[in-house]
């Protein structure tokens, strides 16, 4: 069975993941998720990245780009695709996160854009960086496949 490597362990993760990646049974891939790989997907294991902050003064400077490299590199072995859903973190809910009003001073969220540019500015991102998106199975959710080699690092 797929295992799901999760920074946030809530059950509704779990479910909506298992939704997108795998099929009814939940022993393997989706139907979709096989063709659009062409059927190259090494491992039942998911990873999933759930959120990235990084400081103010350290954006800019590669730093995002250097840690999804990074934990695409020491995970590659153990995961049959790397997915996220793309987010802005400036356009969540303080509440709906628990983060108290300090810490979303200190990451600026306040002064960041918000809405569709928002959301399309990391959307490029990642697309730069080799995630791929399937919009006939999700606008929001893109994966990295780590048996192929990501010529973007």
């Amino acid at each position: 069975m797929g295992r799901f490597f999760n920074i946030d362990p809530l059950a509704e993760t779990y479910h909506a993941w298992s939704t997108y990646a795998f099929s009814g049974n939940r022993e393997d891939w989706n139907e979709t998720i096989i063709e659009k790989f062409q059927h190259e997907i090494y491992e039942n294991d998911l990873l999933i990245l759930s959120r990235i902050e990084i400081l103010p003064e350290y954006r800019g400077v590669g730093i995002g780009h250097k840690w999804i490299k990074d934990f695409y590199v020491n995970f590659i072995q153990g995961c049959g695709l790397m997915a996220l859903k793309v987010f802005p973190l400036q356009c969540e809910s303080d509440h709906t996160l628990g983060r108290d009003k300090d810490w979303c001073d200190e990451m600026g969220y306040d002064k960041m854009e918000k809405g569709n540019d928002a959301f399309e500015s990391l959307l490029q991102f990642y697309l730069k960086i080799g995630f791929q998106i399937f919009s006939d199975i999700s606008k929001t959710i893109i994966f990295i496949n780590p048996l192929l080699r990501n010529e973007k690092f």
